[in-house]
C-alpha cells in the first residue's frame, strides 16, 4: 500500500484534474479525473487502497443526490406515461439479463461482472454495484464508458442523417410540464435530505442488501420528496461533486496491470455490446414512436442508456419532448439501481 505522504498528492492532483475537466464542460469530468490519475497510478504498480467506510460515504452521499431526481412531478409524469414506462422497463430487465449471459458465455468474465457490465445506469451507479456483487470495476467501468461515450458522440452525428420527418420537433409537452409544479412553501434546511437518508442506508447496509448504502438512501429521500409537505431546498452541489470525485478515486485505484490486459482481451466483445444497445434501442424507439405516436428522435433519447442528463440536454437542443425523455430516462435510472440487481439475485 502507498505510504499517506504518496498517495495524498496523487488523490489531490486527481481532483485538481477533474476540476479542470469540469470547467471545461467535459462529460462525466468529475469521474473521470480521479479515473485517469490514480487508474495510470495503480496500473503502473503503486497501490493505493480505499478504505471501505469511505466507499460507504460514497455511496450514501451519491444515494441522496439521486434521490432528489424522483420528485412529485417526476412520479405525476410516470404515471401518466404508464404504458411506455412499462415496456421499457421489461425492456431493460430483459436485455440486462440476456446480454449478461451473453457475455458471461462469450467471455472468461464471471457472472457478476457481466451483468454489470450491460447495466442500464451509468458508471457510479454500476460500480456502486460492483463493490457489493465483489465484480470487476474496470472492466464495468470500460463496458460503461465506451457506451457512453458512443452514444454522446454519435447521437449528434446521427441525427443529421435521419430524414426531416424523423428529425421534426417535438415539443408539445414541454410547456405544459414546465407550468406544473406542485405549490409547496420551501425550507432551506437542506440538511434533512442527509438525515432522513441515513436510516434506510444503515438498514440495508447491516442487512448486506446488494449497494445498500446507495438503494437505501435514494429510498428514503425519494419518499420523503413524495409525502412531505414542505418543499426542502436541495443540498449544495458541492458534496455531490466530491461523491462524483471519491468514486472517480475508487474505480481508478481498481485498475491494475492484469485488468488492463483483461480489457485489451475484451476489445471485440465491448465494441459488439455497444452495437447491438445501439440496435435494440432503436428498434424500442420505433416501436414507442409507433404506439406512442412521439417522434423517433424523442422516442430514442428518451430509451437509449446514455445517461440521464446528457440525453435530457441533447434532447432540449434538439428541440424533442424533453419531459417525455426526462421521464423515462429516469425510470431507466430507477430500474438499474433498484429492480434489475432484485431480479438478477433471484433469477442468476
Amino acid at each position: 500500500m502507498a505510504p499517506l505522504l504518496i498517495a495524498l498528492p496523487i488523490v489531490i492532483a486527481s481532483g485538481l484534474l477533474s476540476e479542470m475537466l469540469a470547467r471545461k464542460a467535459y462529460p462525466m469530468a468529475r469521474i473521470l479525473g480521479p479515473l485517469l490519475v490514480l487508474g495510470i497510478v495503480s496500473a503502473c504498480g503503486l497501490e493505493i487502497q480505499t478504505p471501505p467506510p469511505l466507499k460507504l460515504l460514497c455511496s450514501y452521499v451519491l444515494g441522496v443526490y439521486f434521490g432528489l431526481s424522483f420528485t412529485r412531478e417526476t412520479m405525476r409524469r410516470i404515471r401518466s406515461m404508464l404504458a411506455p414506462a412499462l415496456l421499457v422497463i421489461a425492456w431493460y430487465v430483459a436485455i440486462t439479463l440476456g446480454y449478461g449471459v451473453l457475455l458471461a458465455n462469450w467471455t472468461f468474465l464471471d457472472q457478476s461482472t457481466s451483468f454489470l457490465a450491460v447495466l442500464p445506469g451509468g458508471i457510479a451507479e454500476a460500480n456502486i454495484l460492483a463493490m457489493d456483487y465483489q465484480a470487476d470495476m474496470s472492466v464495468v467501468t470500460a463496458f460503461q464508458m465506451l457506451r457512453f461515450v458512443s452514444i454522446v458522440l454519435v447521437i449528434p452525428l446521427l441525427v443529421g442523417f435521419l430524414p426531416a420527418g424523423v428529425r421534426r420537433r417535438d415539443g408539445s409537452e414541454g410547456a405544459r410540464a414546465a407550468g406544473t409544479a406542485v405549490s409547496q412553501k420551501t425550507s432551506r434546511a437542506w440538511w434533512l435530505f442527509f438525515l432522513m437518508a441515513l436510516p434506510g442506508s444503515l438498514v440495508l447496509t447491516l442487512i448486506r442488501f446488494p449497494a445498500g448504502a446507495l438503494i437505501g438512501a435514494m429510498f428514503t429521500v425519494t419518499l420523503g420528496n413524495l409525502v412531505l409537505p414542505v418543499r426542502i431546498a436541495a443540498p449544495p452541489r458541492g458534496f455531490y461533486n466530491a461523491g462524483q470525485i471519491v468514486m472517480g478515486a475508487i474505480i481508478g485505484t481498481s485498475f491494475t496491470l492484469a485488468s488492463l490486459r483483461n480489457i485489451a482481451a475484451l476489445v471485440l466483445p465491448i465494441l459488439a455490446i455497444t452495437l447491438l444497445i445501439f440496435a435494440t434501442s432503436g428498434m424500442l424507439a420505433w416501436i414507442l414512436s409507433r404506439l406512442f405516436r412521439r417522434t423517433y428522435l424523442s422516442a430514442l433519447l428518451a430509451v437509449i442508456p446514455g445517461g440521464l442528463s446528457a440525453m435530457v440536454i441533447l434532447a432540449g437542443e434538439m428541440r424533442q419532448n424533453v419531459p417525455l425523455v426526462a421521464t423515462i430516462q429516469t425510470l431507466r435510472l430507477l430500474t438499474a439501481v433498484l429492480l434489475i440487481p432484485v431480479v438478477y439475485s433471484l433469477v442468476l
